[in-house]
């Protein structure tokens, strides 16, 4: 599986992935792969041919992406060099506070014309993340320390899912949505206050599946699987809800999920 980082803070959450040896990371930043430019324009109109980058055999892309960005221009020009592979986008939002009003306008073009494309089936599904709300759910994080976090939180949830994606689960099913639900981001769930939080805030969901990670200790638990059932008949009566269990070596129980709709959404506030 290969992953590629465009741009500064594209290539940080790429090189993350480089722990795993399941992953060909490819970093594509301005000054080494891509020349500098002056304007958005220029980007768009002189991105280089980086085919060479892309002659593995591995047929599915993780493509990240920073949307205020100029590079970002860049993105469309890229993903057709490797339109013959199966691709996700993960577009990251920096916090609207410490962007000036052109990269807030940069972005706002930027994650909507890739929702359009993913809408229209180019892409197999477009992941929205938010700096500010990951963030938020670290909670408590140094303010020198913030970008190393955020990226490491975001790469190992891609690395889940992609895990999941790729083993059976104990009970339930593996992520099945409908054709039309591209449109996504990640979440986690406190199993104790049963409370989630979300890497984005979508609108519209219309779909959800929630992952169960359970300590091997638990997973004879009938109380636990009972209760995790009631949750999901709740949450069905909402929007179509799907889980799966799967057990986990760590000393402690963790929920991801995975919220999915095919209603554009705007950048968020």
């Amino acid at each position: 599986m290969v992953v590629v980082g465009l741009g500064t803070a594209g290539a940080n959450v790429a090189r993350c992935f480089e722990k795993w040896p399941q992953y060909e990371v490819v970093t594509l930043e301005v000054g080494k792969e891509i020349p500098l430019q002056s304007t958005v324009e220029d980007y768009e109109k002189h991105t280089p041919d980086l085919s060479d980058y892309f002659s593995t055999d591995d047929d599915e892309v993780w493509f990240f992406v920073a949307g205020s960005s100029k590079v970002a221009a860049c993105t469309l020009s890229i993903l057709e060099q490797i339109k013959d592979k199966t691709i996700n986008v993960v577009h990251i939002s920096a916090d609207p506070m410490f962007m000036s009003t052109m990269a807030k306008l940069r972005e706002r073009v930027v994650i909507g014309v890739l929702q359009q494309y993913a809408r229209c089936g180019l892409f197999k599904a477009i992941y929205l993340i938010s700096n500010k709300s990951v963030l938020d759910i670290l909670d408590g994080v140094p303010f020198t320390e913030a970008n190393k976090r955020i990226n490491e939180t975001v790469s190992s949830m891609v690395h889940y899912f992609n895990i999941y994606q790729n083993t059976e689960p104990l009970i339930g099913y593996r992520m099945e949505p409908k054709e039309i639900s591209r449109i996504r981001t990640f979440g986690l769930v406190d199993l104790e206050k049963n409370e989630e939080k979300w890497y984005f805030s979508l609108d519209n969901v219309t779909e959800t599946c929630y992952i169960y990670n359970i300590k091997k200790t638990e997973k004879s638990n009938d109380k636990k699987i009972q209760k995790i059932k009631n949750m999901m008949e709740v949450k069905e009566t909402s929007c179509k809800t799907s889980f799966a269990m799967y057990t986990t070596e760590y000393d402690h129980s963790f929920c991801h999920a995975i919220q999915m709709t095919h209603y554009i959404q705007q950048e968020e506030q």
